[in-house]
């Protein structure tokens, strides 16, 4: 079916510019929830090839990134309701997650511990392949880390990423997470949904990022890697809420609109707005921002803290802001993205376009 793409200026990043996807699917109502559901149930359950089939083919890719995404899903099926198990109980380990420490997230052990409890018919074998590449150079990366959906695999210092491991059959969706030292975390999503399929094989594309010591101390303007960042005293906190008053390591990833809509970068696009409908987005630009401390703890933005994030733009930029409308548009939301269930979501932000100095600036309240 034809995808029609509307063209808006919106954030992410803070800040990016995403336009939706008018091909959409509604969700089903969000009520329930499976707390009394068993380990022993999945255990002693059996389930037939045929409605393993049968029931596969009823979800889509947008099932699987709802469920995903939303905390209380309504399974339509066997399948779906083993799915959510499933996902609880990875997400139970998680007492640090991604967006919270550099090298935390489940561990391979714990995935196949949960994976053992399910019947033999309703697991998978897959392989990943993995290239890990400069955006511009091409040249290999040698050093980096790789997520798989909640699962933190190894280390490799090498250039080419091999990995076998087991999964679901009806949650074939996999999104790929790449974390490097001096370059921007790149997402990648693969599937084999309702395929026989089972080589995942994928060159990721990462774009250098840029680093600073700054000082928290007090109010202040950072201008950085093509990124104005406006912070009041004391909105950046540690896991236990604490004014974060200290030097830490800024790091700024800039992705220009080429670079994302060129697909010069890898970059997940898929989003899920306020009535739960997945969407498609094309940016316009974005920064990705880390204030990063020693023991590689993530801080986070204080919950009622907002936060200004300006761009430098150019004439070119504003002419494509006419010719698309942008202005005429409510500015009021922008799309951020949460890498907890590698999704953006909608969020409100104030938004402006100062044309004499050529600075675009957002004020939000969400940091990633």
């Amino acid at each position: 079916m034809k995808k029609i793409f509307i063209f808006i200026l919106l954030l992410t990043f803070l800040t990016s510019c995403w336009d939706k996807n008018d091909e959409v699917v509604k969700t089903a109502s969000i009520n329930n929830n499976l707390d009394n559901w068993k380990v022993e149930k999945v255990i002693n359950d059996n389930i037939s090839d045929e409605l393993i089939q049968k029931q596969r083919e009823e979800i889509s890719l947008d099932d699987i990134s709802k469920i995903y995404a939303l905390e209380d899903y309504n399974p339509k099926n066997k399948l779906e309701e083993y799915w959510t198990k499933f996902i609880k109980e990875l997400n139970e380990s998680n007492k640090t997650t991604f967006v919270d420490n550099i090298n935390w997230w489940t561990n391979v052990s714990l995935l196949n511990d949960v994976i053992s409890k399910y019947p033999k018919n309703l697991v998978r074998n897959f392989n990943l392949e993995l290239t890990i590449k400069d955006f511009k150079s091409k040249k290999n990366i040698e050093n980096w880390l790789v997520y798989l959906n909640w699962i933190k695999l190894w280390n490799f210092k090498d250039w080419k990423f091999n990995w076998e491991f087991k999964w679901l059959k009806w949650i074939e969706k996999f999104v790929i997470t790449i974390r490097s030292n001096w370059y921007w975390d790149a997402f990648v999503v693969l599937n084999s949904l309702n395929s026989n399929w089972s080589l995942l094989l994928w060159e990721v594309y990462l774009k250098p990022s840029k680093e600073k010591e700054i000082s928290l101390w007090t109010k202040q303007k950072i201008e950085f890697n093509n990124t104005i960042i406006e912070l009041n005293e004391c909105s950046i906190v540690d896991s236990k809420w604490n004014c974060v008053k200290w030097n830490v390591k800024l790091k700024v990833n800039f992705i220009a609109w080429d670079e994302a809509n060129n697909y010069m970068v890898s970059l997940n696009r898929e989003a899920i707005t306020k009535e739960w409908d997945i969407v498609t987005l094309t940016s316009w630009w974005m920064s990705f921002i880390d204030f990063i401390w020693e023991d590689w703890e993530i801080y986070k933005l204080k919950s009622w803290e907002k936060i200004n994030i300006s761009y430098k733009v150019s004439d070119k930029d504003i002419e494509k802001m006419a010719d698309r409308k942008y202005w005429e548009w409510k500015k009021e939301w922008y799309w951020w993205y949460d890498k907890t269930s590698w999704i953006w979501r909608e969020a409100k932000a104030n938004y402006s376009l100062d044309k004499e100095n050529k600075i675009w600036t957002a004020t939000v309240s969400n940091l990633y």
